[in-house]
């Protein structure tokens, strides 16, 4: 932490260090409340497709809302949009969590759950992407992103252990019950945060107001290459997160701790990126760094489809923490930097678009072939297609100039 201090005055930043320490607690509440419910669907149907349903149920609104809600975070205040939208968060996770510990919750109403979550989460999502810029200069953008990395992945460490624990001992209720109390915390701390007022938006259609945009990514063709390259990466990426229940259920047998353990270590490699980012500059290594850490990335996915010990497939997980790290830093802030403020929301809303469209099938396929092969033998076919990525990645001239 004396690395973190002592290369940036960001901690010195009461607006960010606010934002900073909400988006943490708030993160610890969303690894709790993920494991619980993935371990719930688990636990009363016992099949991974029924995960990647849910799964899919989870993103499909985010999707159909992201340039909807990108535009609201160019038009409407965002320390505002997202108190409202952390409060509205808190208050359904503690009606589930009051339905499951009068054994009342069933599948149905996670699939309405996770639909209604999902749209908070389009508006929360665009909104806390724009804010970061008007209380960050834009000099320490990259390492504001590489500290909500630290946040994200750090959650990933606490938020499993104690989600696994929870569960262990007070049951998905109580885990359910706990995010809920900790984004309630995080919706009340945003508020002590100062933002300075936005330019209202030129008088127009929303119509066209959104299609300011698709016409800014259409010309930034540097940006829509990098943007394009990493949707066909994720949907080879995504299934992992279908697949690591079944591995602890059914290859490992370690339970819902071992679960925790499993995302606790890929949050371990990513603090050590963020280490490594405020260590040393990787501004003029944007594209190197991308390039090897996609590479990287697959190639430890087939490693860990191979018959492994547990400890192994833990170290895997950690090194692939540490290349996803430096990947999604660089990502963020070059949007950041290079997109105006005044278009920031919509095209962040675009990018979460772009991102989201291929998680739903990215899902059904982890599931389907979860089921139908196995866990390690779908992990390595993941691999195999990330590095094509990588390989494709390459290729693309466009995206040599970041």
């Amino acid at each position: 932490m004396h690395a973190l201090i002592g290369h940036s005055s960001l901690l010195r930043n009461r607006n960010f260090l606010l934002l900073w320490i909400g988006y943490f607690i708030n993160l610890i509440g969303s690894n709790i409340y993920r494991l619980a419910i993935l371990w719930w669907t688990l636990q009363e149907t016992g099949q991974s497709l029924e995960i990647g349903i849910l799964m899919i149920v989870s993103v499909i609104p985010s999707l159909l809302l992201a340039p909807i809600a990108g535009l609201c975070a160019d038009r409407w205040n965002q320390r505002n949009t997202m108190a409202l939208f952390y409060f509205l968060n808190s208050l359904i996770v503690i009606f589930v969590a009051i339905l499951d510990y009068y054994h009342a919750l069933q599948l149905w109403h996670l699939y309405v759950v996770s639909a209604i979550l999902s749209c908070l989460f389009a508006f929360l999502s665009a909104a806390n992407f724009a804010i970061l810029p008007q209380i960050v200069p834009k000099e320490e953008l990259v390492r504001a992103n590489s500290l909500q990395q630290f946040s994200m992945h750090s959650s990933t460490i606490v938020g499993a252990a104690l989600g696994g624990g929870l569960v262990g001992m007070m049951g998905t209720s109580g885990a359910f019950l706990i995010n809920g109390l900790l984004t309630l915390a995080f919706s009340l701390l945003v508020m002590f945060i100062r933002v300075s007022p936005q330019a209202p938006l030129k008088t127009g259609h929303w119509k066209a107001q959104m299609g300011e945009g698709f016409r800014y990514l259409s010309e930034e063709r540097t940006l829509l290459g990098v943007m394009i390259s990493f949707v066909l990466i994720n949907l080879a990426a995504f299934p992992i997160f279908v697949l690591l229940p079944i591995f602890a259920k059914g290859v490992f047998g370690v339970g819902p701790v071992g679960l925790g353990w499993m995302e606790g270590f890929g949050g371990a490699g990513a603090i050590a990126a963020v280490f490594f980012l405020f260590r040393f500059s990787t501004n003029r290594w944007r594209y190197v760094i991308l390039q090897v850490s996609l590479l990287a990335i697959g190639i430890l996915f087939v490693l860990a489809g191979l018959p492994v010990s547990f400890g192994l497939f833990l170290f895997f997980l950690s090194a692939m923490g540490f290349c996803l790290g430096l990947i999604d830093a660089q990502i963020f802030s070059l949007f950041q930097i290079r997109v105006p403020r005044s278009l920031m929301g919509r095209v962040i809303g675009l990018l979460n678009m772009a991102f989201l469209s291929v998680q739903p099938l990215a899902y059904g396929i982890g599931g389907y072939l979860g089921d139908q092969l196995g866990a390690r033998p779908t992990m390595m076919i993941c691999g195999l297609g990330i590095m094509g990525g990588a390989v494709l990645f390459a290729f693309i001239p466009q995206i040599r100039k970041i």
